[in-house]
């Protein structure tokens, strides 16, 4: 019986799998063919950023050229403004090569082949200084996009797109195929969380099925962006955590930080788990056990800081053997830690922000991206499904106290990572976007999932009416007294 289980597990597993890869996958090769149907540089939103920090990164520190498939290009940025724009068409045009001029830096990429690229590039480097070449897709038309290595966010997110390009190709559909492994992972685990805390496939399959479907998952694990990254390590850590490895867990919510700094917030349930767990173990009086909890949590906390500043230097060693110790620090660890807390961009210019709690209302989402007809694509979720899940957590907290213990993991990520972004904003960081949301995506379903099977029971049903009811009514009877 336990062999036909672990066989009809293992049929799901693929084939839930294959479902995502295949949506994800599908969805980055048209932005791909929409891209190139109206002349654009094949550039998604911010991948304009990220992409190209990851392109100067594997050129200028780990000295390698992307891998160029049908054609050999080259960015190449002179050191001031070309006057004679003439010449260099015309020296293109004899050695057979397509040109494009910048505007906004002094560059011009060329395209065609190797030899006549390195052809042109010598003889140009004769009459002007050239200042970098940049091997590989044309980058964006941006002011300073050659010297660009997206500081405010960690490498290691920027070292997967560069090793892409560096195995595979500097095309669009190859910078994204990271992206899309993380999406299939991270439905994967949402899969494996429900069938844990459940013990039934069909619900588990519910939670990663509404989880491929949602919009914004489609959107943000077809695009070279970081978010997608920081979803697959918090919903390892949450299966860690239901698992009871909650050390795993702490480093997987750690790892997730080398992406994008957000996935610390996953942190925050952790160190709760890991101190309630030693304080549960000291055995101690009610006031002496919430000492120790206190004493543990900041232990942990403290821990955890110094073990995600050294992971940190150890993924960042490439940028400070270029730079050093101290411009890294100050630029890498101070100027990121003062980006994430400040108004980063106001105005008709900039690109629209939003809060925490707008995610899950539809409000204020991010354009991804704007299709030939017009029609936007917003960063936000199915909203009803966004809402209902809010709402049943909500609904669905006495559960804990009743007698589903288990639910408190759930709990804990939910609340603990949008904590983190409501810290934020209350701190300062009020440009948030909409495409952050994808970080609480999959605790969303898991949660959505989760609570409409706990309802399933009249029995649960009737105790949880049961508790709000007296809660409201103690909360009434304090009022008329008062």
């Amino acid at each position: 019986m336990r062999n036909s289980e672990s066989k009809l597990s293992l049929v799901v597993f693929v084939l839930i799998a294959a479902i995502a890869g295949y949506v994800f996958w599908q969805s980055s090769v048209e932005f791909s063919v929409l891209e190139e149907r109206k002349g654009g540089l094949g550039y998604v939103s911010d991948e304009t950023w990220y992409v190209s920090a990851s392109r100067v990164i594997l050129v200028r520190f780990f000295k390698a050229e992307p891998r160029q498939v049908e054609k050999y290009g080259a960015t190449v940025v002179f050191s001031e403004k070309i006057q004679d724009e003439v010449y260099l068409v015309i020296l293109s045009r004899q050695l057979g090569l397509n040109i494009t001029f910048y505007r906004k830096i002094p560059a011009v990429y060329v395209a065609g082949s190797r030899d006549m690229v390195q052809e042109f590039i010598g003889r140009i480097s004769e009459k002007y200084t050239v200042d970098v070449v940049i091997p590989g897709w044309a980058m964006p038309d941006r002011e300073h996009i050659h010297n660009y290595l997206n500081w405010e966010h960690p490498p290691l997110g920027k070292y997967l797109i560069a090793l892409s390009m560096y195995a595979l190709g500097d095309e669009p559909v190859y910078w994204r195929i990271p992206v899309v492994v993380a999406g299939t992972l991270t439905v994967l685990l949402v899969l494996l969380v429900l069938e844990k805390l459940t013990k039934n496939m069909l619900i588990a399959i519910a939670g990663a099925v509404l989880l491929v479907m949602d919009t914004l998952s489609r959107a943000l694990f077809s695009i070279a962006l970081l978010d997608g990254y920081v979803a697959l390590f918090t919903t390892l850590a949450l299966y860690l955590a239901v698992s009871r490895k909650y050390n795993w867990a702490l480093l997987a919510g750690l790892t997730g930080a080398l992406f994008k700094a957000s996935s610390l917030f996953t942190v925050i349930p952790i160190v709760i788990l890991l101190a309630r767990r030693d304080a549960k173990i000291k055995q101690q009086p009610g006031p002496t056990r919430v000492r120790a909890f206190i004493l543990s949590a900041l232990f942990y906390t403290f821990s955890a800081v110094l073990l995600y500043l050294s992971m940190l230097t150890l993924a960042s060693l490439p940028l400070i053997a270029y730079m050093g110790v101290v411009d890294w620090f100050t630029r890498a660890v101070l100027g990121s830690a003062k980006w994430h807390l400040s108004v980063k961009c106001i105005g008709a210019h900039c690109p629209q922000s939003s809060a925490p709690w707008d995610w899950f209302l539809g409000l204020n989402s991010f354009p991804l991206y704007v299709y030939p007809g017009g029609r936007v694509l917003y960063a936000t979720g199915i909203t009803p499904l966004w809402v209902t899940s809010a709402a049943l957590l909500v609904l669905a907290l006495p559960a804990i106290y009743t007698g589903v213990k288990e639910y408190g993991y759930i709990v804990l990520f939910y609340l603990g990572v949008f904590s983190g972004y409501l810290f934020t904003w209350i701190l300062g960081g009020r440009t948030q976007y909409s495409f952050y949301s994808i970080h609480l995506a999959p605790i969303v379903y898991v949660n959505l999932v989760y609570v409409v099977n706990l309802l399933t029971s009249k029995n649960t049903v009737n105790k949880l009416i049961s508790t709000w009811f007296n809660l409201l009514q103690g909360v009434l009877d304090k009022l008329v007294l008062y």
